[in-house]
């Protein structure tokens, strides 16, 4: 069974006597042309309307697992190694400067010795121009040479580079005040849990009533919720230190041990760079369809890599997407 299939039995509401009603719609009712409802007409969705081949609850774990995988791919973390579906060094990493969803890989002339990959917006290519009318699809060639272009013009003068990212790094990181902080109140909501602790102790002893339990144990909770959200928010400014500072040495590392590249490498790309974004919109009202900026992980943008020559659309064939 190849994974299509398996796919499609994942994502297919049937398996489990499920129906969804109104899935396409037609739009010439003397040639029966029909296309997949996008919202344009309402859709009825029915349980048990038949028996069912897979239970529920097999199903449902099996939803949760595409979820997360999705959610993994439309989110990579840069934490630890392995995101799922990294096929390209692109994958998930390209967004649409006009509709802000990733791009996906296609063939433009397949199976001709013209061949060559581009990579286009999903909202055009999935729904339609008009859900993302402004996008062009960027030849990978050319994505791959503004990375080298932009890193060696960080690169060249690698002493400025460090010099910024610990400048940034600086103004980011966890400050000596928000750590005595943080742990000023951890102290705070142990002793209330303390306090806490002890009343239902006193509860179990019989020595205090279950009302005035209740009322002594309503007042503590209302006293810790605002240090909880507090101490929540600092242990994420924490954790955002932590990953900075692991982005800074990959950074580093990356730099040092790559101070010019003659043609692109998928590891120093992946080391350096958070996500690309490929359009943009200029106050005026004005589009560059075809502006690469890169965001580099500390933060840091290198000059605009410079126009790509040519308004020519491409033709595309065969889907590959992230």
């Amino acid at each position: 069974m190849g994974e299509s299939t398996v796919l499609g039995i994942i994502k297919n509401e049937k398996y489990i006597g499920d129906l969804v009603q109104g899935k396409t719609i037609t739009v010439d009712p003397i040639t029966h042309r029909r296309i997949d409802n996008r919202g344009e007409a309402d859709m009825f969705y029915l349980e048990d309307a038949h028996p069912a081949i897979i239970d529920r609850d097999t199903w449902d774990k099996a939803q949760a697992i595409l979820k997360r995988r999705n959610e993994w791919r439309v989110k990579p973390t840069a934490k630890n190694g392995n995101k799922y579906s990294r096929k390209h060094a692109f994958s998930c990493m390209i967004k649409c400067g006009f509709c802000g969803h990733n791009l996906s890989r296609r063939s433009h002339h397949s199976g001709t010795t013209h061949q060559k990959w581009v990579w286009h917006c999903v909202s055009y290519t999935k729904k339609g121009k008009q859900y993302c009318p402004e996008c062009k699809a960027v030849d990978e060639a050319i994505i791959e040479g503004a990375f080298v272009q932009g890193y060696n013009l960080l690169a060249g003068d690698n002493s400025d580079v460090l010099s910024e990212f610990l400048n940034r790094l600086e103004n980011s990181l966890f400050t000596a005040g928000s750590a005595k902080r943080l742990e000023k109140i951890t102290k705070q909501i142990k002793s209330y849990e303390a306090r806490r602790q002890k009343l239902l102790d006193l509860l179990l002893d019989g020595t205090i009533s279950k009302s005035d339990y209740a009322e002594k144990k309503a007042e503590i909770d209302k006293d810790l919720q605002p240090l909880y959200e507090e101490q929540k928010a600092l242990q994420q400014t924490d954790d955002d230190e932590q990953r900075l500072k692991q982005q800074l040495t990959e950074c580093k590392e990356a730099l040092e041990a790559n101070p010019i590249l003659q043609e692109f490498d998928r590891r120093v790309f992946e080391a350096v760079i958070d996500h690309v974004v490929i359009g943009e919109r200029h106050e005026d009202g004005t589009v560059d369809p075809r502006k690469i900026t890169f965001v580099f992980k500390a933060g840091i943008q290198p000059p605009p890599s410079p126009p790509i020559s040519g308004n020519k659309t491409c033709s595309l064939t065969r889907d590959n997407t992230c």
